[in-house]
């Protein structure tokens, strides 16, 4: 039987609700961690595959250490152990919410965990599998931040990605909008093909329409450069319209409604 890597993380002060023994039995090589600083520490030192975590009645400092352990080793697949009345806290529903793959709730159905660990353990081999087709490593490219505010942006990223729909994006100048929606297009099916910023504030506004979906031989005196227009690439691409200054609402409908995905 193949050997799979398995880190669990049991209660504070209490016997571990799944007796680790179960769990080698069932092809797991099992690394237990119990407290923050060594389930860090192993991490970042050990090729884990799932986590298993008895989870506690949270707090903040709770929500922050789960931040943590995501940053360390984001594509790991995380599964909850929790008693049903702990469910009623937000904050631990926030948590499993951000950074859980599954929850169990004690008292546990092994059979039911054991599906659940090994249907985990299948999707972090097909994303590691695909990451090393697409030879492309998009971490310089990753939100970081636990804040409740950020862990809001990350949960609206992974929804985003997943739908076929135009999707705007709004705020100050340097807040990040380019970078958000570079993390929605790596994130989605369309993330083998290219991403491509459009700077609509260097375009003139009489012009957008030609430069952006193109024009028929002979419609200008003199033809305006060779670079083809947006609507000439390939239709897979992602397209992020940069607005600067204020065009004609007109222009505005045009640009979100012409591209197959416009971001």
């Amino acid at each position: 039987m193949e050997q799979r890597s398995l880190l669990y993380v049991p209660g504070h002060g209490e016997e571990a609700v799944i007796p680790t023994s179960l769990l080698a039995k069932s092809g797991w090589k099992v690394c237990t961690a119990y407290d923050a600083e060594e389930t860090i520490a192993l991490l970042r030192s050990e090729p884990l595959d799932v986590g298993l975590a008895e989870l506690p009645p949270s707090s903040r400092e709770f929500g922050r250490f789960w931040g943590q352990v995501h940053q360390a080793r984001p594509h790991m697949k995380w599964i909850a152990l929790v008693p049903i009345c702990s469910l009623r806290d937000p904050h631990l529903r926030e948590v499993i919410s951000t950074f859980f793959y599954d929850y169990h709730t004690i008292p546990i159905d092994l059979d039911r965990l054991f599906g659940t660990l090994g249907h985990a353990y299948g999707m972090v081999a097909i994303g590691e599998a695909a990451s090393r087709r697409d030879g492309a490593d998009s971490s310089s490219h990753r939100l970081v931040g636990t804040s409740a505010a950020m862990r809001g942006v990350q949960r609206a990223i992974h929804k985003f990605a997943s739908v076929e729909a135009p999707v705007l994006i709004t705020g100050e100048s340097g807040t990040g909008k380019e970078l958000l929606a570079l993390e929605i297009h790596q994130r989605s099916r369309r993330a083998k093909g290219p991403f491509v910023p459009i700077n609509c504030g260097a375009l003139p506004a009489t012009l957008i329409q030609s430069e952006l979906f193109g024009y028929e031989k002979g419609a200008f005196t003199v033809p305006p450069p060779a670079d083809g227009a947006a609507s000439s690439r390939p239709q897979e691409e992602a397209y992020s319209w940069m607005k600067s200054g204020i065009y004609p609402m007109i222009y505005k409908v045009i640009c979100c409604a012409s591209s197959r995905r416009a971001i």
